[in-house]
């Protein structure tokens, strides 16, 4: 699955994808957040609105320096990779950590 080759697509998803396993991104402290069908256009446009949510949080100026990181990851099995399958994962940005630090959190 090529996410470059949704330039048919009515919105913009607003994050690069990983190449690497739902497993190393877990381990490196990315949790997943949403999964849709990269192929059905519905989806993919419900999938760019949760990005852009996600990325907002903690942004109040709209300067692009909210409280999550995203990526995308393509589905590990010959199903998920039959379905288009493509999962959301977010993590905290080190200004988000060092705000909960601050505070004790």
């Amino acid at each position: 699955m090529n996410f470059e080759n949704h330039a048919e697509k009515n919105k913009v998803m607003k994050c690069g994808y990983s190449d690497k396993t739902s497993e190393e991104l877990k381990d490196g402290g990315w949790e997943e957040c949403y999964s849709f069908h990269s192929d059905l256009k519905e989806q993919w446009d419900m999938a760019c609105d949760v990005v852009e949510k996600t990325l907002m949080i903690g942004d109040e100026k709209g300067v692009g320096d909210g409280d999550w990181e995203v990526v995308l990851a393509r589905g590990e099995s010959e199903a998920e990779k039959k379905d288009d399958v493509t999962y959301i994962f977010k993590r905290k940005t080190q200004k988000r950590k060092e705000w909960e630090k601050e505070r004790g959190y």
